[in-house]
């Protein structure tokens, strides 16, 4: 072997537990270097390679971005209620993506990365994906153009309303929309109760966390599905990428779905101050040539803050701060 080659097979690396025969493009790498993590409890190791083989498949690819996952490790509060809502997994995600990334190109302005490859075994699975370019957009660095691109990524995304909520795939979604509200409604009790079991053994059946919980299982009924879009579950700022202050980007779609419109508007609540919310809602309604649906949130807010917060998608831990959380979609934008 070269020496200027890195043997992967003989170093800790994304790749050491896949058949030698789905390795070939990985075999001469000049460089392979595990990039940090953003959050602690993240589920997908990430790392830079460099010096990929010229093949049909790759060809004019020397870099790309390497996600891997270790099936062993504890799934996530995020991932348990991803698979207890969508029946969807990280790994599954990462099958997905040569189909659920192009798809989601077709929908938006923003670049999305190109899947070269994926990779899947017993003990683990794994995405190669286009490295992009810029850096990745931090929430102190949003301004009022920050917000505008949003509006028109979101507007974008709610353009393309579908029948059935569900993983953005292949395969031809079966659900029977008749009986589609009763099965989400039963997702989300399930969901809530699974997650609020997983809290821990001193949990208090009299705190006031257990009485949120208990009022968002008694509220489930007040469901509605209005409108089913493809959405980000984990929408975050550092999910998109910048290049001198604009948005040109997304990094990691692994969590986009099918799912009821006011779960993103939900979030919206939580990543945008009053001031900027209002210029969201103007530059959406534009974006939308002022048929913006815009959800009134008042009867399932709780349900899905709630809902959210089990799923530890911002890292609150404060139930009480997230529930005080300022309400902006009542019904009174259109």
């Amino acid at each position: 072997m070269n020496q200027n080659y890195i043997d992967y097979k003989n170093q800790k690396s994304p790749f050491i537990s896949y058949k030698e025969s789905d390795l070939k493009p990985y075999q001469k790498l000049e460089k392979m270097q595990k990039l940090p993590g953003l959050y602690e409890d993240s589920s997908s190791d990430i790392w830079l390679i460099e010096g990929l083989e010229y093949i049909d498949r790759l060809k004019g690819v020397k870099s790309a971005v390497v996600k891997a996952y270790n099936k062993q490790a504890t799934a996530t509060d995020f991932w348990l209620g991803m698979d207890a809502l969508f029946g969807l997994t990280l790994c599954q995600s990462y099958q997905n993506a040569h189909f659920s990334y192009p798809y989601l190109s077709q929908i938006t302005h923003l670049r999305i990365p190109c899947v070269f490859d994926s990779l899947n075994s017993k003990q683990a699975c794994a995405v190669v994906l286009e490295k992009l370019p810029g850096e990745f957009l931090s929430g102190t660095r949003v301004n009022n153009d920050t917000v505008k691109q949003l509006s028109q990524f979101m507007a974008d995304s709610h353009s393309h309303a579908v029948e059935n909520i569900g993983l953005i795939s292949s395969r031809e979604h079966s659900a029977n929309t008749r009986n589609q509200l009763e099965d989400w409604q039963a997702r989300i009790k399930l969901t809530i109760n699974k997650l609020a079991n997983s809290l821990n053994d001193n949990f208090d059946s009299t705190s006031k966390k257990a009485g949120y919980i208990k009022e968002s299982i008694e509220g489930v009924s007040n469901i509605s599905l209005s409108k089913i879009v493809p959405l980000m579950m984990d929408l975050r700022w550092d999910q998109f990428a910048e290049e001198n202050g604009v948005v040109k980007g997304i990094y990691d779609l692994d969590c986009f779905v099918f799912a009821p419109i006011e779960l993103d508007f939900i979030i919206l609540e939580y990543l945008l101050t009053t001031e900027q919310l209002t210029i969201f809602v103007e530059q959406y309604a534009k974006a939308m040539n002022d048929k913006a649906y815009i959800p009134d949130l008042t009867e399932v807010r709780n349900v899905y803050r709630v809902l959210l917060f089990l799923m530890n998608v911002l890292g609150e831990e404060d139930i009480e701060k997230w529930m005080a959380q300022p309400c902006f979609f009542n019904g009174n934008h259109g």
